[in-house]
């Protein structure tokens, strides 16, 4: 019998250890960054009459879907507008205005239908954040940014501001889906309400804060499709997204806050000090640009000097050959782990990955699956968990039976 008590006091320890967090936050002395003020408006869904309505904290009321003659499309100040579900876990979208918003309508009713389903909460930030424009850091030299940011607004407003100004009565947001406007839920998706938490529990036995699907050899991390945790790893992550916006896009930004972060636990990157800055305003993110040295441009950074970086970290999650035009592939077959971040594979879960996990199905799709071209139709799409693509759902999302039409 004594010879147990090590062997379950090591036990104890280890889980516990688990439950003390890091606090990243403080490490990358990012406490003095601020967030502008988001307002807060409930969402009304009327899934049979197809109404989604919202009302802001002062009382301003607008119809989203369907839209009318003489409703007012502006807002005084942006709004993370959110169901009344007593859920942690909760989709998030994110339009500009409502212009934007209705133009995808059919893609919104999608996410909203599936929210229902699923018991999920839904979130819909709307609104322009002046602040984004402005770029203060010292290495964006025009201190401009794009419309882009608002993402990381409306993520961190989610997970930590909303949370901060909770009444006692209200639930906590714990996790969110982030979906662009243009993402939907597959229709096999529907058949398979427990699909979410097969992902959840996969990713819960890497301890990670954030997953995403993996990408292809041009593109590092899409965050069209993206899951959050509310901790200090996300929350340094969106600190340092926000604290050095510039340009364009969001996405070298946001690689560069991935490096930066994962050099605290990954003893390779300890030499990374936010180089991919240096190429966010070198040339239009698809313009030809005027820098002369093609490795010097926006692109260079984006497609080669990502994928160097990356490799020479994590030398296990990339293949040993490379493309037809050289470039740097990552395993897109394999689920693979970063520090507090794993990317699942482009293709079906291998069964082992998930063969203890009683809320998974005998074959688990893809967490994003990916189009290389556009205009493919939607019978050529991968049947994965969720589309990123520019064509609406084929199918009725709020119907009883879309599961079942084809």
């Amino acid at each position: 019998r004594i010879g147990l008590y090590p062997f379950i006091l090591i036990q104890l320890l280890l889980r516990f250890g688990r439950c003390i967090e890091k606090d990243y936050v403080k490490e990358l002395g990012l406490d003095t960054v601020h967030f502008p003020k988001i307002g807060r408006c409930i969402l009304n869904i009327e899934l049979k009459e197809r109404k989604l309505l919202a009302t802001s904290e002062n009382g301003q009321i607008a119809q989203i879907f369907p839209s009318t003659e003489n409703d007012d499309s502006s807002w005084s100040t942006p709004q993370l507008c959110v169901d009344q579900k007593p859920n942690r876990i909760a989709i998030l979208t994110i339009a500009s205005d409502l212009a934007y918003m209705r133009k995808y309508e059919a893609f919104a009713w999608n996410k909203i239908c599936y929210s229902d389903r699923a018991n999920l909460r839904f979130l819909l930030f709307l609104g322009i954040v002046p602040e984004a424009a402005n770029a203060p850091g010292p290495r964006c030299t025009k201190h401009q940014a794009s419309m882009h940011w608002i993402k990381n607004i409306a993520m961190y407003t989610a997970l930590f501001t909303h949370n901060d100004n909770l009444s006692r009565s209200d639930t906590p947001l714990e996790e969110i889906l982030v979906l662009d406007t243009d993402a939907i839920f597959t229709q096999p998706s529907f058949d398979h309400r427990s699909l979410l938490d097969c992902y959840r529990a996969v990713a819960s036995d890497y301890h990670v804060s954030m997953f995403a699907g993996s990408e292809h050899y041009q593109v590092f991390l899409n965050a069209a499709v993206l899951y959050a945790k509310r901790t200090s790893w996300t929350r340094a992550l969106l600190s340092l997204w926000w604290r050095d916006r510039c340009g364009e896009k969001d996405q070298l930004v946001l690689w560069s806050s991935l490096f930066r972060l994962w050099s605290l636990d990954e003893a390779r990157l300890h030499n990374y000090h936010d180089q991919l800055l240096d190429y966010v305003e070198r040339g239009s993110y698809r313009k030809k640009t005027n820098v002369t040295s093609k490795n010097a441009t926006y692109m260079y950074a984006r497609r080669v000097l990502t994928f160097e970086i990356a490799r020479h970290a994590f030398p296990n999650n990339f293949m040993t050959t490379r493309s037809p035009s050289g470039r740097i592939m990552i395993k897109e077959s394999d689920l693979l782990y970063f520090p507090h971040f794993i990317f699942f594979p482009l293709t079906k879960l291998k069964p082992n990955v998930y063969k203890d996990k009683p809320m998974c199905p005998s074959e688990v799709p893809p967490f994003r699956g990916v189009v290389h071209n556009q205009k493919r139709s939607n019978e050529h799409r991968v049947h994965a968990f969720i589309f990123h693509t520019k064509h609406p759902p084929n199918f009725d999302s709020c119907s009883p039976s879309s599961a079942a039409q084809r």
